[in-house]
């Protein structure tokens, strides 16, 4: 993490997303020959709307046995940030889905190391004084975009465990 960053409580620690990350990465391109009527779900960037993942008109994929795709096979837990097009910078939790869904080339798939960082990373991912800000300065242009460098490079200040339950339970009574 560059210096400047605002100082935090005692035991939080600043950290970029690929150090809290198992992996990081996208779909692979040549998805277009599996979709199909029926099958596992395909997440495009259409999908990530309100920060959150919504299916309002979904895409299936049927891959052969031999394909390249089980990297991009989501679970519950799972980040997912869109990466181009109008949406660019939105984030969504992956929730408890009915089959399995895999990501397109547009979306980025965080996977954390410790699962129990999920929901403080997309909040801080989503609001403007945290990662929203942060990738701002690369979602520009005709054509805005973010590639899986810049996307693991956002700070994030990572709280002790119980610091995050109690940051989240507080954040949940508002919302309600």
């Amino acid at each position: 993490i560059a210096d400047g960053t605002p100082p935090l409580p005692n035991d939080w620690r600043w950290k970029t997303l690929a150090e809290l990350s198992e992996y990081i990465t996208s779909g692979s391109r040549g998805w277009k020959s599996y979709i199909s009527n029926t099958g596992d779900s395909f997440i495009r960037s259409q999908d990530i709307k309100h920060d959150a993942l919504i299916f309002e008109n979904p895409a299936f994929v049927v891959l052969p046995v031999k394909a390249e795709g089980m990297r991009t096979l989501v679970r519950q837990g799972d980040l997912l940030l869109t990466i181009t097009g109008g949406n660019v910078g939105k984030c969504a939790t992956v929730p408890d889905l009915d089959q399995d869904a895999y990501v397109s080339q547009h979306v980025a798939l965080i996977r954390l190391r410790e699962p129990w960082l999920a929901e403080f990373v997309h909040t801080w991912i989503i609001n403007s004084f945290g990662g929203r800000q942060f990738l701002e300065r690369y979602i520009y242009g005709d054509k805005p975009g973010l590639n899986l460098s810049q996307v693991g490079s956002i700070p994030i200040p990572v709280p002790t465990q119980s610091a995050c339950i109690a940051i989240l339970e507080s954040l949940r009574t508002f919302r309600a």
